[in-house]
């Protein structure tokens, strides 16, 4: 269930010998109208006959002009053909920035920290003293449009980055000064109850590069040693312990000295942490029938009123999709259309023509409480 935006602006351009892809960012509109505070149409009379783009604008600042910045659009793929009684569907989205970075800054003795617009996704760092190649470790700043660049200790005064992704390319040149390294510290990233569904992780505020499982120790309440897998995901410095769970129990992680070594190769002290797990009865199951499905694969999200994702599964045949042992909650689900298979969704763009993935809401929330289990049939059909 997704609410349509209020305000919309509804705009339509004559696609006349002045006419060009980047009009709608600089000029006003032949006609216009908006959808106000509860419509979701709208209606454009009285019209000029002629060919014209149509276009949609949550027009934030009440120009008459896109600003894909700040601002959701919507078009018709087509040029549409006045007169016409067609009824037209359009989709709102936010463009994703073409990448841009940012000059870096210092953020410690062996880091610097650079931000970003766009998707980093393929994004290339060289760092460099003069001619001589740094080692480098990238990883994100979280909460921030930002990226983390660990390197080891230098005594010059500036370093050189250069910067790639795609077309764009740049070089940087930053400053340094004499700072404090930063310190290893290890934390749980989450509370004492661990649900049934996730892995245990651990944070470090270095990036780890050495693992030692013979210094690891995982036991249960009874201090019976418990089989775990270890994997590392250095983007986010998270190191997930992946074990068979069972409800009800205490667990506590113990990390030896020298069980992790950083980038900077500083070991772990001693870190002993405790947690448990709830009963299979404090959860409910979600089951779900997808009908009338167009293509494959596709993302099932479950979100909070927030937008949030809670939980998430991705098919590329099955109809039949489960959600088990999931918190109590009252969820939205959406299903997209991964058409490109890179298990995200892609927005789209007005300049390239490209509309966002499509996403299908489920008509009303789901309430799924402890001890249930929800059957629900959902048709995708428009």
């Amino acid at each position: 269930m997704k609410k349509t935006d209020a305000f919309v602006s509804v705009m339509l351009y004559e696609m006349n010998s002045k006419y060009t892809d980047s009009t709608v960012y600089k000029e006003n509109p032949r006609y216009i109208t908006n959808t106000l505070d509860s419509a979701t149409t709208f209606k454009l009379e009285n019209l000029k006959a002629g060919k014209y783009q149509l276009i949609a604008l949550k027009d934030e600042n009440n120009n008459n002009k896109y600003n894909s910045i700040t601002e959701k659009i919507a078009f018709h793929k087509e040029i549409i053909t006045i007169p016409n009684d067609t009824l037209f569907e359009l989709a709102l989205f936010k463009e994703q920035p073409t990448f841009k970075a940012s000059k870096p800054s210092q953020g410690s003795g062996n880091r610097a920290i650079m931000g970003y617009e766009g998707d980093v996704k393929d994004l290339k760092l060289t760092l460099k003293k003069q001619e001589e190649l740094i080692p480098l470790i990238i990883t994100k700043f979280q909460e921030k449009d930002s990226v983390q660049l660990w390197y080891k200790n230098n005594t010059v005064d500036s370093l050189r980055l250069n910067v790639t992704k795609g077309k764009y390319a740049k070089d940087f040149v930053f400053n340094l000064k004499k700072q404090k390294n930063d310190t290893l510290v290890i934390s749980p990233k989450q509370s004492k109850i661990l649900s049934l569904r996730e892995n245990f992780i651990l944070k470090s505020t270095i990036p780890l590069v050495k693992f030692d499982t013979s210094k690891m120790q995982l036991i249960n309440k009874d201090s019976t040693a418990i089989a775990f897998k270890i994997k590392y995901n250095e983007w986010d410095q998270e190191l997930a312990f992946d074990f068979k769970k069972e409800p009800l129990e205490k667990y506590k992680i113990k990390l030896f000295p020298g069980a992790l070594e950083d980038y900077l190769e500083h070991q772990n002290d001693t870190l002993i942490v405790d947690f448990e797990t709830k009963n299979v009865s404090d959860y409910g199951n979600l089951r779900l029938k997808l009908e009338n499905i167009k293509q494959f694969p596709i993302i099932i999200e479950l979100t909070n009123a927030k937008g949030d994702v809670l939980a998430s599964e991705y098919s590329e045949s099955s109809t039949n999709i489960e959600f088990n042992l999931i918190e109590p909650n009252l969820f939205t689900l959406r299903v997209i259309y991964d058409e490109n298979k890179n298990k995200v969704r892609d927005a789209g763009n007005f300049l390239e023509k490209k509309q966002s993935e499509e996403v299908i809401y489920f008509p009303k929330e789901i309430d799924v409480r402890a001890n249930w289990d929800v059957e629900q049939t959902f048709n995708l059909k428009p």
